[in-house]
């Protein structure tokens, strides 16, 4: 398989779906990168795994990705996360109303590739350590947890060697008294 191929097409996909001004992808697009929809909860994660790899391997494109949307929050809040809000048109209008983890915590992953943003990543790594006792549906929680990870330098690699390639369980099964 040509992995290289496929992370060139999905950034190519990727620039042509964001916003010229905000970076902000739609939750969905069509295979032209014509806009389906607004930042929302599918398109929040998009930060989040566009960091990773540029703190994993380091790659331009994720860098510029990420710069363009870090810069944009920063400005849009006036540099205070608890400002952030629950989805976002693509040119950066508001379309949510409150503060959840969901949100915070992909535009923190966003400020890790410049440390131009240092600043704003701190602010918005505390805020989001406040948010950890929050209670929280579902989905936002586990992104809390998986963004923490990344934000702290604690993501597993699961392609490590380290990693068990075999598991045996041992189960022991009790008959039912029906």
């Amino acid at each position: 398989r040509d992995w290289a191929k496929v992370i060139s097409t999905s950034y190519s996909l990727l620039q042509k779906c964001a916003n010229a001004s905000t970076g902000l992808v739609p939750d969905w697009c069509s295979e032209s990168g014509a806009p389906q929809g607004d930042f929302y909860y599918d398109a929040i994660r998009t930060p989040w795994r566009i960091a990773w790899d540029y703190v994993w391997f380091g790659r331009s494109e994720a860098k510029s990705f990420c710069s363009k949307i870090a810069s944009w929050i920063n400005t849009k809040t006036g540099g205070n996360p608890a400002a952030i809000i629950d989805g976002y048109t693509l040119d950066g209008g508001n379309k949510g109303n409150s503060l959840v983890s969901t949100f915070l915590g992909a535009f923190a992953c966003a400020g890790m590739v410049d440390a131009s943003y240092q600043t704003w990543l701190n602010n918005a790594y505390s805020k989001q350590e406040e948010m950890v006792s929050k209670s929280e549906n579902y989905f936002s929680s586990s992104l809390k947890m998986i963004y923490l990870l990344l934000l702290s330098g604690n993501m597993p690699d699961l392609w490590a060697d380290n990693i068990p390639q075999k598991f045996k369980l041992n189960i022991s099964i009790q008959p039912s008294n029906a």
